[in-house]
């Protein structure tokens, strides 16, 4: 069953908020959302289901990775590369201004921010001219400032444009994201009869003695009912990873156990994956070739929940676990995937 047929508890308001936002794009009164909540509450798997149901809307669909937050236009790049073939659409120097700041000529820090605002806000008005545009950022307070600026600029100009933009924003997380006079959407624990009813449905077997213990460890928490449900066993050792909120603490050292459990291999792949931010497959594939991992190493990855394939993408089942891996790693490990990623084809 995909996501998006899948059964999500507690939500619906949350769903229909969103997806007023992509329906005023279609009749031409842009807006911008910034959906904001604890990690786990379910922001990610809110905001993906209502993409899949994008439809006629073009979507730029980027997630920010904690690896590339300090490198300057980094988010820009994941975002708009697949219409870079647009640039040339743009007048005067703007064209060259987005791919210098994209580094595709010359150096992304030499842009002008304010020049670089103004081309990203030119490129979404020229592609929204010929059909509804939906910009979804997920995992936004981990882009670059640069980035941001961008964004933001944009964010406050879409009204009257059949333009959505839409941020997926981490309570308690550094660094963060300043939205100020942008529409907010708070997602919070479920209710207690939302939460049994997903622990229910994903976890049958638990004695009600172990359903009370995890509902309420949980705290209404979508992604801790269902990383909690494990054997204790699975959990006796574990240690915070972060030193933000307790909950995500918890859940960080929940996936790192995880990938710490994966076959040696398998953990590179992972590793390599989480310091790439583009997702691309073949990207990946080829950094793991040169520490002596493969596409065979990626099954344990998969059949463990921790990565899946999408449209020549390979995506985390969850952010927390793109961090667990990278975070978990040693120093000499991280350096090791950097350098495979960077190395020339």
């Amino acid at each position: 069953m995909r996501e998006s047929e899948q059964p999500f508890f507690g939500r619906t308001e949350h769903l229909s908020r969103v997806e007023r936002a992509l329906a005023d794009a279609r009749r031409g009164v842009g807006g911008t959302l910034v959906i904001k909540g604890e990690a786990g509450i379910g922001k990610t798997t809110l905001l993906n289901r209502v993409l899949a149901s994008a439809g006629d809307l073009l979507v730029l669909h980027a997630a920010g990775v904690e690896p590339e937050a300090e490198l300057p236009f980094a988010g820009l790049h994941l975002l708009l590369r697949r219409v870079e073939a647009r640039f040339d659409d743009l007048v005067g120097d703007r064209a060259a201004t987005l791919r210098c700041a994209l580094g595709l000529r010359g150096r992304a820090d030499a842009a002008d921010g304010h020049s670089v605002n103004l081309a990203v806000l030119a490129l979404l008005t020229a592609l929204a001219a010929e059909r509804p545009v939906v910009v979804a950022v997920d995992d936004a307070h981990w882009l670059d400032r640069p980035s941001v600026d961008a964004l933001l600029f944009a964010a406050r100009r879409v009204e009257g444009l059949p333009l959505a933009v839409l941020f997926t924003v981490r309570d308690g997380y550094a660094p963060a994201l300043p939205t100020p006079g942008l529409p907010e959407l708070r997602v919070e624990g479920l209710a207690d009869t939302d939460a049994d009813a997903l622990l229910t449905a994903q976890a049958p077997e638990l004695t009600a003695h172990e359903r009370r213990q995890v509902l309420v460890e949980a705290r209404g928490n979508p992604l801790a009912l269902l990383e909690l449900r494990r054997p204790r066993s699975d959990r006796a050792a574990l240690t915070t990873l972060d030193t933000g909120p307790p909950l995500e603490g918890t859940l960080l050292a929940a996936f790192a156990r995880r990938v710490a459990d994966l076959p040696p291999t398998t953990r590179t792949v992972v590793l390599i994956a989480a310091a790439d931010g583009t997702c691309g497959t073949g990207t990946v594939l080829a950094a793991a070739d040169r520490l002596g991992a493969g596409l065979d190493d990626l099954a344990a990855a998969e059949d463990a929940g921790l990565l899946a394939f999408d449209d020549s993408c390979l995506r985390f089942g969850h952010p927390l676990v793109r961090a667990a891996a990278y975070r978990s790693a040693s120093l000499p490990d991280r350096i090791a995937a950097h350098r495979a990623l960077a190395a020339p084809c």
